[in-house]
């Protein structure tokens, strides 16, 4: 499991994840009573201890005619087993195996201000980006602007950049007040994650929608699902309150 992010509604969660013998992510959704997908509880995922580098253990059915960006939508065909997690070499690996150094070769284009349009989806909804010189490539914030949020400043090797991403990665969204609430804590995360080799981001786009409700711009904006650092990481954002 790669992926654990948040939403406004704090009671779900998405999950995402990389089959370690094939590659192929997986987004793993729960089928309900209407013959829908529902995203998994938060509740469900906490009381299993499930965490970036968790293994999951069940039948994963793709979903038919998935649209894209999202073609990584699959339905949990059983009960999901959580085998034990991954150690940080093996998370590393796995990672790296399935990673891209630059945002085009991800997602096979590059976004324009950020977003894809509607009439010109990816193929997929979410990579891995490498960085490997986190401090000419990376830069963190913590802004109050529309609440209080963690954003980003990425550039790939390339030298594409893109500015001002919101951070969705449950781990930095939910130890957010502890970091406020420390003195310097935002300053001492930012420095922490410099000091690393690499970054591994996790380079998401959540579903379509219309920003201040401007239809031209309607389209798949860019995200960060999850920021993993190596070879040190911060132990504190990977564990439940």
């Amino acid at each position: 499991m790669t992926d654990l992010t948040r939403f406004q509604n704090k009671g779900l969660v998405c999950l995402a994840g990389i089959n370690p013998y094939t590659g192929q992510c997986i987004r793993p959704f729960l089928r309900n009573a209407g013959g829908g997908t529902d995203y998994l509880n938060f509740q469900f995922v906490k009381d299993r201890n499930i965490i970036p580098g968790s293994y999951l253990d069940t039948d994963f059915i793709p979903k038919r005619n998935p649209f894209r960006p999202h073609t990584e939508d699959h339905i949990i065909g059983g009960a999901l087993q959580t085998p034990g997690n991954a150690t940080s070499e093996e998370f590393m690996s796995i990672l790296d195996a399935t990673s891209s150094t630059t945002v085009a070769a991800g997602f096979g284009s590059n976004p324009v201000d950020k977003y894809f349009a509607m009439d010109r989806p990816p193929p997929i909804s979410i990579f891995t980006l490498k960085l490997t010189n986190p401090r000419n490539q990376f830069s963190l914030t913590l802004t109050d602007r529309y609440g209080p949020a963690f954003k980003v400043n990425i550039t790939d090797a390339a030298g594409f950049s893109m500015n001002y991403l919101k951070v969705t990665d449950l781990g930095f969204s939910d130890h957010l007040g502890k970091i406020q609430a420390e003195f310097a804590g935002a300053q001492k995360l930012s420095r922490f994650l410099l000091e690393q080799e690499v970054l591994y981001l996790r380079v998401g786009l959540g579903q379509h929608f219309a920003p201040n409700n401007d239809e031209s711009r309607r389209g798949y904006y860019v995200q960060i699902n999850g920021i993993y650092s190596f070879p040190s990481f911060r132990q504190d954002l990977r564990m439940y309150d």
